[in-house]
């Protein structure tokens, strides 16, 4: 398997275990498209979460520490939570830097 399905799978995987906290009408899609923060995506407290299950997920998947917060990150927007696609690209990054 490669770094990026690693990567990918274990976004999935913690997106799966957010969703076990989520009303079955707030789900989250485990789809590169789905949004994670901004509109529609994760509230403050569902990020953090989803952030502290998403590196221990990627501690087991890469081998890796990876810490994905950062002073300056701009969560209004979503930036690089924005959705699935732009937070592999983003940990794939951090993997390979």
């Amino acid at each position: 398997m490669s770094m990026a399905e690693n990567i990918q799978n274990a976004i999935y995987a913690a997106i799966e275990e957010i969703n076990l906290q989520r009303l079955p009408d707030q789900q989250l899609e485990a789809s590169t498209d789905t949004v994670l923060a901004g509109d529609g995506g994760l509230d403050s407290l569902g990020l953090v979460n989803f952030v502290v299950l998403l590196e221990e997920k990627l501690a087991s998947a890469t081998g890796r520490e990876v810490s994905l917060i950062s002073d300056g990150m701009d969560f209004q927007s979503g930036g690089v939570f924005a959705s699935v696609s732009t937070l592999c690209d983003h940990i794939a990054t951090l993997v390979d830097g």
